[in-house]
């Protein structure tokens, strides 16, 4: 026997068949030695893979990876990456318009195709796309998964515009390097939803990019300024338009091409997460400004919050809808009730209660399988249910006192309010980047707890406790700016000023007849917007207040604020009194600058028209 032989001996049949049943394992379970269903269900991914969002690939001559192997292997891809992430000091000279240099660093294999890409004068290297995507798919695609997994992305990377500049600009507006990018971006991406003529506004990427946009918006001051409604309208009209709220049997009906049953496999479930992520986030913008939701609940919303959802539907996605599902049910019943000129029913209470035994339920089906800012988005879906209690249609007198002092309902929502702004409160580094749905949460639960301590009576160590942990989150809220007079800074100096009236013990409903400035001459409560009734009666008092001189001037208040993106460092006296941290670690966001955000409403008018 030769040497060559004797050190290459031949396979016998058995380790041939122990080898075709390993191959019946997927390369991340049979790397991570686990169980694997691979077999039954190809060509469709495990159910580990497709429940974590991992690439699932079957390979006969995959072999294991030592720990020790595997390790190394990270090692070397965290030092790509931290040299890809000082590329990104390039993209400040690339944004004006000059040209990138040329990298030699390496790229991941499943993204070695993709190529440097113009948006108008800004330009962005191949190396910070794949960073850019990669950072998106670490920090944000996990809050609000509609997208598909990360290979699947890069591997289609442009073929839609709109979609790749979307998760572009949304991952830049994470780091300090980029913020110069992120600026560069704002208006640019924003032409670019607004070309509703282009051919590639009305498929199915252009809605998973219109509602990204929606989820995390560029900076914007008042909210006749904030372009999701109009951006959640235009998806929900291309996602009916293409027949996503329909089963994917009947897909063929809206014209809807497939290559083959693998690209039917994956086009099918791209569509079902767009058009879950399209309900909830009409149910997010709807209870926003309190109108009705343009999408009922269709047997499509249903399925999905079943006992046994579809295994490729991310956990985060089930509990969101599952939420909007019966927000929305609650919303409808006790908000838009066809018989009155408001919308509210006579007698909420009866409602309230039944409702409430769905939401507990849905808290102990959804515990311990959702994240923080799911409880946060649960959390205030319960508010909204316990506000109806507080609309009183037919008080006159807006000073007068609701008659719940004995009803246990003022009780529940004061503890969810309370649970809700703790939790943000204890979350606060990973707050500056939730979506804005859940940012609204935070800023409801502070508007309806202070609105009920000045209606209800409390004792004055219940009152002290209260208010207290409102100004923690409207400290918070005031965190979230980006520049002077944004919207966060705006809604917290009103807050602030509704809260100081409690304190002080005065009435803000002072605003003379001949003050008809923007509207807000208005004297009986806000009774035909839902659940926001409570909202608008909190915030348009304060704007009165502020006109009338008897708080300080918008103005005024807005130079105090100081964001920490330009201020590493709170004040520890603040950071004190409002029971956030003495110190405040943001990592990579501490030292953004935003001075340049001036100009960003340049070219608004030519998208939506004079909006003064």
């Amino acid at each position: 026997m030769t040497p060559e032989e004797s050190a290459s001996p031949p396979l016998r049949a058995d380790s041939a068949r122990a080898r075709t049943r390993r191959g019946a394992v997927c390369t991340t379970c049979r790397q991570a030695k686990q169980q694997c269903d691979a077999a039954e269900l190809a060509p469709a991914p495990c159910t580990r893979c497709s429940k974590f969002g991992r690439h699932c690939a079957i390979d006969p001559t995959f072999r294991r990876v030592k720990k020790r192997s595997h390790a190394n292997a990270l090692e070397t891809d965290t030092q790509g990456a931290e040299i890809g992430q000082e590329s990104f000091a390039e993209v400040a000279s690339q944004a004006s318009g000059q040209p990138a240099r040329s990298s030699s660093i390496a790229l991941p294999l499943y993204c070695a195709h993709i190529r440097p890409q113009r948006l108008e004068n800004v330009q962005i290297s191949s190396v910070d796309i794949v960073n850019l995507i990669q950072q998106f798919y670490s920090i944000y695609h996990p809050q609000f998964p509609i997208l598909p997994d990360i290979m699947t992305f890069a591997q289609q990377y442009n073929s839609n515009r709109l979609l790749l500049w979307s998760v572009l600009a949304i991952s830049a507006g994470n780091s300090s390097v980029t913020s110069a990018l992120y600026n560069s971006l704002v208006n640019p991406v924003r032409r670019l939803a607004g070309d509703i003529y282009s051919h590639q506004s009305r498929g199915l990427e252009a809605v998973q990019a219109l509602l990204l946009l929606c989820a995390w918006p560029f900076p914007y001051q008042q909210t006749v300024n904030d372009p999701s409604p109009m951006y959640c309208s235009l998806a929900t009209a291309i996602a009916h338009q293409i027949g996503l709220h329909r089963p994917p049997a009947l897909s063929n009906d809206f014209d809807f091409q497939v290559d083959g049953p693998e690209s039917s496999r994956v086009k099918v479930r791209d569509r079902e997460r767009a058009w879950l992520g399209c309900f909830v986030m009409n149910y997010t913008i709807s209870i926003r400004l309190g109108i009705p939701s343009p999408i009922s609940s269709y047997r499509s919303i249903s399925s999905a919050i079943a006992k046994e959802p579809p295994s490729h539907l991310a956990d985060t996605l089930i509990g969101l809808v599952h939420v909007a599902y019966l927000g929305h049910k609650t919303t409808t019943a006790l908000g838009d009730d066809a018989s009155a000129p408001s919308g509210l029913v006579d007698d909420p209470a009866r409602l309230i209660h039944f409702f409430d035994h769905d939401f507990q339920a849905a808290c102990q089906s959804l515990h311990g399988k959702i994240s923080s800012q799911c409880d946060v988005f649960l959390l205030h879906s319960r508010l909204t249910l316990y506000s109806y209690a507080f609309n009183d249609k037919g008080t006159q007198n807006p000073n007068q006192a609701y008659d719940v002092e004995k009803s246990e309902l003022s009780g529940k929502a004061l503890s969810a309010a309370m649970k809700l702004m703790q939790l943000a409160c204890e979350n606060f580094n990973a707050s500056l980047r939730w979506p804005a749905f859940v940012k609204n949460c935070v800023i409801y639960a502070t508007c309806l707890a202070a609105f009920i301590v000045s209606k209800v009576k409390q004792s004055e160590i219940e009152v002290k406790t209260i208010i207290d942990t409102c100004e923690a989150a409207n400290s918070l809220i005031r965190l979230w700016s980006l520049f002077p007079k944004d919207n966060y800074s705006r809604i917290s100096t009103h807050i602030a000023r509704f809260i100081d009236s409690i304190n002080q013990r005065t009435s803000f409903m002072m605003a003379t007849p001949e003050d008809t400035r923007g509207g807000l001459a208005r004297q009986t409560p806000v009774t035909s917007r839902m659940s926001a009734n409570v909202m608008f009666n909190v915030i348009w008092p304060a704007k009165k207040a502020g006109m009338n001189g008897t708080a300080p001037t918008l103005g005024d208040e807005a130079q105090s604020v100081v964001h920490p993106l330009v201020n590493t460092m709170m004040e520890e006296e603040d950071a004190h009194d409002t029971g956030l941290p003495t110190q405040v670690n943001l990592g990579p966001m501490d030292t953004i600058d935003f001075g340049s955000f001036d100009d960003i409403f340049a070219d608004w008018s030519d998208l939506l028209g004079n909006t003064t």
